[in-house]
């Protein structure tokens, strides 16, 4: 999950050639913003979705991440900033990606944030 400015075709488009092999196979709903997928991806399958509850039927996990994503982040944090969203989408997603790791998923949260710190590191 990443921070965008907009949902537009720029962003569309930047975030997915960070995130999306070219020989992946892509399904999207019919907003316009994701029309940039075809130039990137090997097969991009759009399909226009009229109503709300038949969009939850194609792309059952996809709303139900950012569901939860929603209900956490504002759930636990008082005062969300936008400044540290990127931080609480990382959050999210490093749980919710192992979800099923049990036992080993503090050990993992440690080595993992041991690893690569979200600040910046003061050099002086």
């Amino acid at each position: 999950m990443s921070v965008v400015s907009s949902l537009g075709s720029k962003d569309a488009s930047f975030e997915s050639t960070k995130m999306v092999c070219s020989t992946a196979i892509v399904r999207t709903d019919g907003k316009a913003c994701y029309n940039v997928l075809k130039d990137i991806c090997t097969v991009h399958k759009n399909k226009v979705v009229e109503s709300k509850k038949e969009v939850c039927k194609i792309f059952p996990w996809v709303h139900t991440a950012i569901s939860n994503a929603k209900k956490k982040i504002l759930g636990l944090h008082h005062q969300v900033k936008d400044i540290y969203m990127q931080n609480y989408l990382n959050e999210f997603s490093y749980k919710f990606n192992r979800r099923f790791f049990g036992q080993q998923l503090l050990d993992r949260l440690i080595v993992a944030t041991l690893a690569s710190p979200w600040y910046k590191p003061n050099n002086g």
